[in-house]
């Protein structure tokens, strides 16, 4: 899963090696299909809007069953990736929420 997460990332790219185009990271990450909800849709990545210091960014996250995800924050250099159990109690969500939100509060990345 973290592989995954630094291969979007990277652009595309793992080890100085190009295993996927740029183009295809930026159009699989983007929203793609309209969901009603703030969050959109791409090609198996979500858009989720995270609250950063410096304004809303869209975060690109991969979303399994019962608290798995990739989240991938560009903005700080960091790929997260979370295993969990949280299929039938509600809390699905929770995890990726507690986590994107204490990282974006307290380490966040100054650009170059």
């Amino acid at each position: 899963m973290l592989t995954l997460g630094q291969l979007v990332l990277a652009g595309g790219e793992l080890d100085g090696k190009r295993i996927v185009s740029r183009e295809w990271i930026t159009t699989s990450t983007a929203s793609q299909i309209e969901t009603g909800e703030p969050e959109g849709y791409g090609y198996l990545w979500w858009r989720f809007p995270m609250a950063m210091p410096r304004g809303v960014a869209q975060v690109p996250v991969a979303n399994g069953w019962g608290s798995q995800f990739i989240i991938v924050l560009p903005e700080m250099d960091i790929v997260v990736a979370t295993l969990g159990g949280n299929q039938e109690n509600g809390k699905h969500m929770a995890i990726a929420k507690l986590l994107a939100a204490h990282l974006a509060d307290t380490h966040w990345k100054e650009p170059e």
